[in-house]
């Protein structure tokens, strides 16, 4: 099989290429925390919270998915102090 991947510029993406791959972050940060995968959900989150603050400038829904993925670390981080 064979594999090629392409390196692109975030500034190429359309606002939706953009939230498509915030949604997946996000999506895959929500099954990591849900299986108790917190590194995964953490590093996953916080990537998700970066694409998602580019699009909150424009849109009340991103800013409200932001303040989740800031709920959803807030969550990991209690969890890790507790262990």
């Amino acid at each position: 099989m064979r594999i090629e991947c392409k390196t692109f510029n975030m500034l190429d993406l359309t606002e939706s290429e953009l939230s498509f791959f915030a949604e997946c972050l996000y999506h895959e940060a929500d099954s990591d925390f849900d299986s108790d995968y917190m590194a995964l959900a953490r590093n996953n989150f916080e990537r998700a919270l970066q694409l998602f603050r580019v699009l909150a400038h424009e849109s009340e829904w991103y800013a409200l998915r932001v303040k989740r993925c800031e709920e959803k670390l807030e969550e990991i981080k209690a969890k890790s102090e507790e262990k």
